[in-house]
């Protein structure tokens, strides 16, 4: 049997928005080996496997993303098989960003409003929505710590190593 190892490298808006739980979801549903990390240019991704499964996965991250993600390019490079077996989602690499765009804040889906104007819901009226349709992702408070002081006034302080928000216009 033939086999392919494929690494893709995706820009865009893919970091945040449940992108890698997808991908590892996709591969492990046409049986390829291989794992996906967070880069600093994005999302890596290497699979192996049959050409055609391999190329049907290519398809699906192309076609079937999560709704919030907005691929702005994809580079294939074909590898030499490794005999990998299973897929992983690997920690995000420690690098500094090249192209990674963060998502915008996005609008209260049509599940979430359903469930926030019935009164039959548990969620009815509830206002800290979440995107429970999205795989649960570490936040950058997560190792955050508020605190007031006597006088009243507040202060957030972290115990994270600092972040980089890099901004673009699209």
């Amino acid at each position: 049997m033939d086999v392919v190892r494929r690494q893709i490298q995706v820009r865009g808006i893919v970091q945040g928005v449940g992108f890698r739980p997808f991908v590892y979801r996709l591969a492990r549903q046409f049986h390829l080996h291989g794992h996906v990390r967070n880069t600093g240019d994005g999302v890596l991704i290497e699979v192996e496997g049959g050409p055609q499964p391999a190329g049907e996965f290519l398809a699906g991250v192309a076609g079937e993303h999560p709704p919030l993600a907005q691929i702005a390019e994809t580079v294939v490079t074909e590898l030499e098989p490794t005999e990998e077996t299973g897929f992983a989602v690997q920690p995000t690499r420690e690098e500094q960003p090249q192209f990674t765009l963060g998502p915008p804040d996005p609008g209260m889906c049509n599940d979430c409003r359903r469930e926030f104007t019935d009164p039959r819901d548990r969620r009815f009226g509830y206002p800290f929505r979440c995107f429970h349709r999205l795989p649960p992702s570490p936040s950058p408070l997560a190792n955050c710590t508020a605190s007031t002081d006597l006088s009243g006034r507040s202060s957030i302080t972290s115990s994270a190593r600092p972040i980089s928000l890099v901004s673009t216009v699209m």
